[in-house]
């Protein structure tokens, strides 16, 4: 009824966003910021064939996702400031002085 036959392969398939992936781990030298070096892989990748891609996974993709918010972040502490304040004085006048 049944016919075994071995067969030979990986136990296990690396994937990211269903694809088969191979992760590769770093760090940034000494001297040099995480994004220094996530722009220098990022020329690095520019040079492999079209049918590869580099996605980054983790830390460094919360990173790149957060990149440039530094100005929305500030601009909306200073209107909790200032609404944290107009409460303290009860005036949305003295604040500003």
């Amino acid at each position: 009824f049944v016919t075994l036959s071995r067969t030979y392969g990986p136990q296990n398939v690396n994937r990211f966003n269903l694809f088969n992936t191979v992760s590769i781990n770093g760090a940034a030298k000494p001297g040099f910021s995480s994004g220094d070096a996530i722009s220098a892989i990022e020329r690095v990748a520019e040079t492999l064939p079209n049918e590869y891609s580099v996605e980054f996974s983790g830390l460094t993709r919360e990173e790149i996702a957060s990149s440039g918010q530094a100005g929305i972040i500030f601009i909306l502490s200073i209107i909790f400031v200032y609404f944290l304040l107009s409460a303290q004085y009860e005036s949305y006048l003295l604040p500003f002085s």
